[in-house]
């Protein structure tokens, strides 16, 4: 009888430090996930920064109108500073964009609030500045997140 309680001792006790490290590598996994997204997020921070900051500079919005501006939708009326300031908004838009996107590929925005994304993003499209900055930057170096834009874009309306 001894024996038995003892192969069932060690038994359990396997079971208990194998179900201990899954734990611990579930664990990591998330740390890993959570720091993955702490890059991402800093990073995309860092790109968008020095664009908030030039929204409120005449200066700054003229040197994009002649240096960066897509020249691809139609200004209507708007100055050359107010164009450049649309499109500086809407390089904004798609940077928190992609940083949706890439935390809901580590798993930290969650289905619904992909969801509730892939609604938003349409309606954005549709301006003509959001959509000038999308083709024109966006488009031109092909990722994970324009291949996922692409597919919301074209989605049928509900």
């Amino acid at each position: 009888m001894t024996s038995k309680l003892s192969n069932i001792a060690e038994s359990l006790g396997i079971f208990l430090v194998a179900a201990s490290l899954f734990a611990v590598a579930y664990q990591i996994d998330q740390e890993r996930k959570v720091a993955i997204a702490a890059l991402n997020t800093a990073q995309l921070e860092s790109f968008a920064s020095r664009f908030a900051a030039g929204l409120g500079s005449d200066a700054f919005l003229s040197m994009y109108s002649k240096t960066y501006a897509t020249q691809k939708w139609d200004r209507g009326d708007l100055s050359d500073i107010e164009a450049a300031a649309a499109e500086v908004d809407a390089i904004l838009f798609w940077n928190y964009a992609e940083m949706t996107f890439e935390h809901h590929r580590e798993g930290l925005v969650s289905d619904a609030g992909w969801e509730e994304f892939r609604g938003e993003v349409p309606l954005f499209y549709g301006l003509p500045a959001v959509r000038a900055v999308y083709e024109g930057w966006y488009k031109q170096a092909p990722s994970e997140f324009t291949l996922a834009i692409d597919e919301i874009v074209k989605m049928p309306e509900k």
